[in-house]
């Protein structure tokens, strides 16, 4: 009789349950049937160690949480990267109209758009800045003081910017010519680091310090010279270039056809040219080299 109701009972709870419920009903009303003598046997469960359990999972979630941490510091390092790429293209956007490579200006309309690209710098750049400055020797007073003077500088843009777009200047030559002024006058870090510091702190904060050249137009006076891709351009008219605008500014300054001396570097070496004052006729691109 024992083993009847113990199958009446599977039976049952198979109807009732369903999926996982149901299999494990099977399998506690399957330890009731019996052995040929038709004896009960008593169900035998395994204790469970509760603390044991416990450290299991708490092993687990540490070491799921060590991954989401490892794959959120990745994420941070890539978007520090994007951050700076996005840097160099607005960069490389407000000095397309003066690039010597023998293209045609942008309209008016594009470097107006060009023109309202501002790029605000994250906390971890900020942090960044405030590292590479230590290391290169300045003290933190002094780099209050140097962040006051970007800081007005930042506002002498906006109101040139203001000023422009009131007068109906703004995207014209005169206010590229005059954005390009206004940053080479407030130049802080370089005027108060010097030419070698400064290209450390450029390094340090992940910022281009070096211009390639990416292609030699064919009959260009950079070609005639011997000036060769992969070249970086070290100085112009004996003076040290960190950036496109630096370079570009260069070759439009001073009076057109007047040789001067380009002292570029190629293979660790440090070689002279002298090539009239004016376009190049170069592609250039920007590189963070380790001074």
């Amino acid at each position: 009789m024992g083993i009847v109701n113990a199958k009446e009972t599977m039976n049952r709870s198979v109807l009732i349950g369903s999926g996982i419920g149901a299999i494990l009903i099977m399998g506690a009303a399957s330890q009731f049937i019996t052995n040929s003598d038709s004896k009960v046997v008593e169900p035998t469960i395994a204790p469970i160690d509760p603390q044991r359990f416990q450290q299991s999972e708490v092993k687990e979630l540490a070491a799921e949480l060590s991954k989401l941490q490892s794959q959120l510091n990745e994420e941070r390092i890539k978007r520090q990267k994007l951050e700076k790429k996005v840097a160099v293209l607005s960069d490389r956007l407000g000095e397309t109209s003066s690039i010597p490579m023998g293209s045609e200006r942008g309209s008016s309309e594009t470097n107006e758009a060009v023109s309202e690209a501002v790029v605000i710098p994250s906390e971890t750049e900020t942090d960044q800045v405030q590292l590479a400055l230590l290391k290169v020797g300045l003290t933190e007073e002094r780099i209050r003081e140097l962040k006051k003077r970007e800081a007005d500088s930042e506002m002498q843009e906006l109101f040139l910017r203001d000023k422009a777009i009131r007068e109906g200047w703004i995207g014209t030559d005169k206010y590229v010519e005059e954005r390009r002024k206004l940053a080479s006058d407030t130049n802080v870090y370089r005027e108060e680091l010097g030419d070698e510091r400064y290209d450390q702190y450029l390094f340090e904060t992940g910022q281009g310090n070096r211009v390639l050249v990416q292609h030699v137009i064919s009959g260009s006076p950079a070609d005639k010279a011997g000036i060769q891709v992969s070249d970086a351009i070290y100085s112009y008219d004996e003076k040290r270039v960190f950036s496109w605008s630096e370079l570009t500014s260069a070759t439009t300054s001073g009076e057109i056809g007047k040789s001067v001396r380009v002292i570029v570097k190629r293979d660790h070496q440090l070689l002279d040219f002298y090539i009239p004052r004016g376009p190049l006729g170069i592609r250039l691109e920007s590189a963070s080299v380790a001074p």
